[in-house]
């Protein structure tokens, strides 16, 4: 479901009020608090995006947004008040676990069984993921990368790194991959040795938003500059770590049902630990459907995962065992998601980078109703992604929280 547009004028006005206040009533050249907690009356897209665009990237504070009804008393609810309590309590304590993810905390961990393949070897998971623009998004709108990776051997901390590229909308020859993937790779490594002490014997890659037919331009654009990553200087491996790549995808029609009474939930759904590798799998690919949640409606939808590239020679136990276990980890939830956690992350990054460039996104740029020709078109586009740019690039993430997971 696409969100109403915000008309640009109401994003600056609730840009300024947030900043006026928040200048005004916190000393931020001298210390920080941890985090600002801002009570919304209503859900409103415009101060949610300017919030996060102001503290993420010009004023390094952390934020946590609430319902002002549902911190408070629930009172529009419709429900008799013991259920009101109970939903509250849950309410808060999904906050909870966002807020303490942010401030670098850890919510919940595997036991030593299950974690213990993730400690055999130092074991670096990485999340990849891409956004395009929408279809009312201004011609010549960039595409935004992301890319997130554990910092410590518990995996619960997966700070991220962000980047803008071309698209094909703007250039025909573009490139679809990451573009820029080398030295987002190189953050997340340097970050990893920063906090681990040590550089990762093995990195694990769980690539989004891939289709089938682009799996060989995984192979080609992406997985040398990652190879590129390990030899760079900056880092000085005493020896190369062993890379594995896996494709996740959801977007496909593949739904399985229990056989008999024994194997299903209450509501018809297959257990989650569900894995199928036979049958419906490819002949010659190293792939597997895991349902790793519990469906709460409908038939639930298992994710294709598909292993492309592999120095690590994973077993198909070891790594449909890994990618279960590692499903339980997810810093919002307290129990297992549908998609491993790496690649949700880098989802949640990316759409958190959309906001950062306001109109450009969500289509109340002037430009994003202009139909222009072929010739004079590519010109334009290529104007508005230099706008992009520098709208980018004049707030970074900022330096107090690039290695947080403020997105969360």
């Amino acid at each position: 479901m696409e969100t109403p547009a915000i008309p640009d004028k109401d994003r600056l006005k609730a840009t300024n009020i947030l900043r006026d206040t928040l200048t005004r009533n916190l000393d931020l050249s001298r210390s920080k608090p941890s985090f600002v907690l801002v009570l919304l009356p209503e859900a409103s897209r415009a101060i949610y995006s300017a919030l996060k665009a102001l503290c993420d990237r010009e004023l390094g504070v952390q934020t946590l947004c609430m319902l002002l009804d549902q911190a408070t008393s629930l009172r529009k609810q419709n429900l008799p008040e013991g259920k009101k309590r109970a939903l509250q309590k849950q309410y808060f304590a999904n906050v909870v676990l966002k807020l303490n993810a942010k401030l670098g905390g850890e919510n919940h961990s595997l036991d030593g069984a299950s974690l213990r393949w993730f400690k055999e070897k130092r074991t670096m998971l990485v999340g990849i993921d891409v956004t395009h623009p929408s279809s009312t998004s201004a011609q010549g709108a960039p595409s935004i990368a992301a890319v997130v990776a554990n910092t410590d051997d518990k995996l619960t901390q997966f700070p991220a790194s962000l980047s803008l590229q071309v698209n094909r909308k703007i250039k025909k020859d573009a490139e679809e991959m990451v573009q820029d993937l080398r030295d987002m790779l190189i953050e997340r490594l340097k970050l990893y040795k920063k906090t681990c002490h040590a550089l990762p014997e093995r990195v694990i890659v769980y690539r989004d938003g891939v289709s089938e037919g682009q799996y060989s331009l995984v192979l080609d654009k992406e997985v040398p500059q990652i190879l590129e990553a390990f030899d760079s200087k900056e880092l000085q491996f005493e020896s190369k770590p062993t890379l594995s790549v896996i494709v996740c995808g959801k977007r496909h029609h593949a739904r399985f049902l229990g056989t008999n009474k024994d194997e299903v939930t209450s509501n018809g759904n297959t257990r989650p630990g569900t894995v199928v590798d036979k049958g419906v799998t490819d002949i010659y690919n190293f792939d597997f459907y895991l349902q790793s949640h519990s469906g709460l409606k409908g038939t639930v939808r298992p994710t294709h995962y598909i292993v492309i590239y592999d120095e690590n020679r994973i077993s198909a136990d070891e790594v449909q065992s890994a990618v279960h276990n590692n499903s339980h980890m997810y810093a919002r939830a307290t129990k297992a998601v549908s998609l491993v956690p790496p690649a949700y992350y880098a989802d949640i990054a990316c759409e958190r980078a959309r906001l950062y460039l306001g109109p450009l996104m969500d289509g109340t740029h002037p430009q994003s109703s202009k139909k222009t020709g072929k010739k004079s078109g590519e010109e334009e586009r290529l104007r508005i992604f230099e706008e992009a740019k520098a709208l980018w690039n004049a707030h970074g993430i900022h330096p107090d929280l690039q290695d947080t997971m403020f997105y969360i």
